[in-house]
């Protein structure tokens, strides 16, 4: 399967759980990383959390930034929808 789309989130998110849901549903070719399995997984994302500015206001609230979405460009993204249209066009 040709992988197009990262999603980061955890199975303990309700939001998480609906977009993975979403996309098998929908057969939109991802990978889902989920962040509470394993210390290497949280550290990936807390790669993206740290230094991209699309957190700005994820991290001045005091929550995750999850779902996350990370295009095959590499452009970030917390929308489920246009996670899947960039995927679609491609």
């Amino acid at each position: 399967m040709n992988r197009k789309l990262t999603v980061y989130g955890s199975m303990l998110c309700p939001d998480c759980v609906e977009a993975e849901r979403i996309l098998k549903e929908r057969r939109i070719a991802h990978e889902f990383i989920n962040i509470t399995d394993s210390m290497a997984n949280l550290k990936a994302f807390l790669a993206y959390r740290d230094r991209e500015t699309i957190f700005a206001e994820i991290r001045a609230a005091g929550r995750v930034g999850i779902p996350f979405f990370v295009l095959e460009s590499g452009t970030p993204t917390f929308d489920l929808e246009t996670a899947i249209g960039a995927v679609s066009e491609a």
